[in-house]
């Protein structure tokens, strides 16, 4: 008799918890012990599309980046800006 994957085993949860954080399929063998073939199975049956997580698209994504926005955009914003005046000034000869 085959094992229905029902999402009740700590290694199914795992599974799809990062999966939903878009790790990849060798991060997340390496965390449960599953092979690659289970892993990508459990994921399919899930639904779970690790490249929405990636594109910012899936609502943990959005959830993510909201909460972390707040905090980081201002030293963010002054990083961007430094980064950006510096690609553009003029350079030094030597």
């Amino acid at each position: 008799m085959k094992n229905t994957i029902t999402f009740k085993l700590p290694d199914d949860l795992e599974c799809a918890f990062l999966g939903e954080m878009g790790q990849s399929t060798k991060a997340i063998v390496e965390g449960t012990g599953l092979t690659p073939c289970q892993v990508n199975y459990r994921l399919h049956k899930a639904g779970i599309k690790r490249s929405e997580f990636r594109n910012g698209r899936s609502e943990i994504a959005q959830k993510l980046i909201s909460l972390a926005r707040t905090p980081l955009k201002p030293g963010l914003d002054k990083s961007l800006v430094a980064r950006f005046a510096q690609s553009f000034a003029p350079q030094k000869k030597k």
